[in-house]
């Protein structure tokens, strides 16, 4: 991926990369560079580990086999059902235009919350996603990750989006997220498309401040509450009760005209016949044929 931004930013240099080039694996590349007295971290493990705030990966050994189940001494921030608290947790996370800038009351700034939440979410046993991942070179690989806080924070601002953005743009949202993720994978980070979408979502989400409410129990995570400044929640509009404000009458035209090019493609399929005024199909006479 550095080579391709690299490559991106100036096409006029030459790329050297000798570790790609050895083709080593990563044991060869650690003893090389342990030989040598470079700064590397290595963690004892028989698993291949990768580590940032954001997240942890697991591969390597038993892992590589799709059917083993990855064992609990792979994790460090997720722990085993033996050390799951017994009672509940309950934890309020602020968002201001879309972006968490608080826990439980604190004001805190990102890296703060994202650390804070790999372990208090961790420790009841949340936070693991074990899949099939598609590589950009075309291989299938198993990749099994750690990360509590990621899934925390997403899975709550999606939805605090609910609440705020109108049915169209959660939509549409969606698609425009799965492509800039497929565009930051592949190494293109100036690609004028991401830089596109980001205007795109900064748009949508400078509405979406409010809190979410995440109760943590025996390795799950739900969200139990939320609440927005700007909220399109409406409780007279949407309540079941006689003191609704909303007319049902006003449903009825709403059918009429949602049903009209489905009749439409019908009447195409039945020659001969036309809609009367009430929707309804009548068969021409020869005369009017």
């Amino acid at each position: 991926m550095e080579a391709a931004l690299s490559y991106f930013l100036r096409d006029d240099v030459e790329i050297l990369e000798p570790v790609r080039e050895l083709n080593w694996s990563r044991d060869e590349e650690i003893e090389y560079a342990l030989k040598r007295g470079l700064p590397i971290e290595v963690e004892e493990s028989r698993f291949s580990i990768d580590e940032n705030i954001w997240g942890r990966s697991v591969s390597g050994a038993e892992l590589e086999d799709p059917w083993a189940e990855p064992p609990w001494e792979a994790f460090k921030w997720v722990k085993p059902p033996s050390m799951w608290p017994e009672k509940p947790e309950e934890l309020i996370i602020r968002f201001e235009s879309g972006v968490p800038t608080g826990l439980d009351g604190r004001r805190m700034s990102l890296r703060e919350i994202i650390e804070e939440l790999n372990m208090r979410v961790g420790g009841h046993g949340y936070g693991i996603i074990d899949h099939i991942e598609d590589r950009v070179i075309g291989l299938k690989s198993r990749e099994v990750y750690e990360a509590p806080a990621a899934l925390t924070l997403i899975k709550s601002h999606i939805d605090l989006e609910k609440l705020i953005l109108v049915g169209r743009c959660i939509k549409f949202k969606t698609l425009v997220e799965r492509e800039w993720a497929d565009l930051v994978y592949a190494g293109l980070w100036h690609h004028p498309l991401r830089e596109a979408l980001d205007k795109l979502v900064d748009e949508l989400e400078r509405d979406v401040s409010g809190e979410v409410k995440v109760v943590l129990e025996k390795g799950s995570m739900r969200i139990a509450g939320r609440r927005a400044e700007r909220s399109l929640y409406v409780k007279e509009l949407i309540t079941y009760s006689s003191g609704s404000l909303f007319d049902q009458k006003d449903s009825e035209g709403f059918s009429k005209i949602w049903r009209t090019e489905v009749m439409l493609q019908k009447l195409l399929r039945e020659p001969g016949s036309k809609p009367t005024s009430r929707g309804k199909r009548q068969k021409l006479s020869k005369k009017e044929s």
